[in-house]
């Protein structure tokens, strides 16, 4: 649905987010999803959020869950 407008580049992994957050032409924004391989989306979030190339990305955590602590998970991760 988004790519009629934007540029979408997908991650199919947590470790594949890390790499493509660093790379040239960085994202605009992160949509990122809470369960995800290797690592979840909190960990990503961490680590974007804790790169000094990487922290200004803004991020918003996708999940299907409705619990009140994943959103604080969220949010505490840096989303």
């Amino acid at each position: 649905m988004l790519k009629k407008d934007y540029r979408i580049t997908p991650a199919t992994s947590g470790k594949k987010a890390l790499e493509l957050a660093e790379k040239s032409p960085q994202p605009d924004i992160i949509l990122l999803d809470v369960s995800m391989p290797e690592m979840d989306g909190y960990e990503v979030c961490r680590q974007i959020k804790n790169n000094p190339d990487t922290f200004h990305i803004p991020i918003i955590v996708v999940t299907s869950l409705t619990d009140k602590e994943e959103q604080i998970l969220g949010l505490e991760a840096g989303a």
